[in-house]
């Protein structure tokens, strides 16, 4: 996460142009960047588990932002693709757990409604804060990175450097209080829906992910 910070062309490409364009006209005002990550999904990596994105985003207004996935690799079923329970972001919050996630007995009434949203690279998926989604383990032979931005309404406040800050205050608050540490200290998001535990990327990290990305809108304008 925070890669704009650290990669200041990066932000150029996100938070002005064409990507934060396209949100605009899904929200029907204009947008702020409020966060930004990779995920590197290795093989054999983890998924994650059924959930909705509102409740990792305490300082939004979330029917005002949406989050947008980029996709820098193929994601495929075989690797772990984005599936989504269609159509059921009109409901609120759905059968929210003390992890932030869609607990078991209401995951059974989206049984039917799961669809899965393979990508390609430079495809852009747009979502809402209130979609049910999940991903599952990477069963393929070979890694694959998607990068997820999240927008918020320019009228709710720019935001961004504050979520990063409480962010980094309400991990350490939860290492230091976990009596499991090394998960505590792993942990990726305010909720508890990813499946895994974090593994140095090596040279598979950030830097080269970013590369990438800048060839992706070289590439596709």
């Amino acid at each position: 996460e925070n890669l704009v910070s650290y990669h200041a062309d990066l932000g150029r490409l996100l938070m002005v142009g064409r990507v934060p364009d396209i949100v605009a006209q899904c929200l029907g005002e204009p947008v702020f960047l409020y966060k930004e990550k990779i995920n590197w999904k290795s093989p054999g990596g983890a998924g994650y588990a059924a959930h909705q994105d509102a409740p990792a985003f305490p300082m939004l207004d979330t029917e005002r932002a949406a989050t947008v996935l980029i996709s820098i690799d193929a994601a495929t079923e075989a690797n772990g693709c984005l599936e989504f329970a269609a159509g059921r972001h009109r409901e609120g919050m759905i059968g929210l757990t003390a992890d932030g996630i869609i607990g078991q007995e209401a995951q059974a009434g989206l049984a039917k409604d799961w669809v899965k949203c393979p990508t390609e690279p430079g495809d852009v998926v747009v979502f809402s804060c209130h979609v049910p989604h999940r991903s599952g383990p990477n069963a393929s032979g070979g890694g694959r990175a998607l990068l997820y931005l999240t927008y918020n309404a320019q009228a709710t406040g720019y935001l961004r450097d504050e979520y990063y800050r409480r962010k980094r205050m309400a991990f350490a608050a939860s290492a230091a209080g976990s009596p499991d540490a090394e998960r505590a200290a792993g942990s990726i998001s305010l909720i508890n829906h990813f499946q895994g535990r974090v593994v140095d990327s090596g040279d598979l990290g950030v830097t080269r992910q970013v590369e990438r990305l800048r060839a992706l809108f070289a590439e596709k304008g």
